[in-house]
């Protein structure tokens, strides 16, 4: 029976955490963020590509207030942000386009 609500207990702790450390992964984007439909390039010339998107990605171009959601061959450019969401599990580029 110990052994039992020890497990609950880890359980209902490892929920919790997983609850909380979401909730701060929202806060890595930026409040006012205009997520785009049409994808546009950054400054400059491409320094890669993505590859490989799996869940939900983001890409911002610098400091602007706009997203893009990843998509396989979108060029990345200098001092693009790339953030997974909650659902965001890998993405793979390649540098040097």
């Amino acid at each position: 029976m110990r052994t039992y609500q020890g497990r609950l207990i880890y359980l209902f702790c490892a929920l919790v955490i997983l609850l909380l450390s979401n909730s701060a992964f929202g806060a890595l984007l930026p409040e006012g963020l205009v997520m785009e439909e049409t994808y546009r390039p950054g400054l400059g010339s491409p320094l890669g590509k993505v590859l490989l998107v799996q869940g939900e990605v983001v890409i911002m171009h610098g400091d602007t207030l706009r997203g893009y959601q990843a998509r396989k061959d979108f060029p990345l450019f200098k001092n693009d942000i790339i953030v997974t969401l909650e659902r965001g599990q890998k993405i793979e580029f390649f540098e040097g386009v």
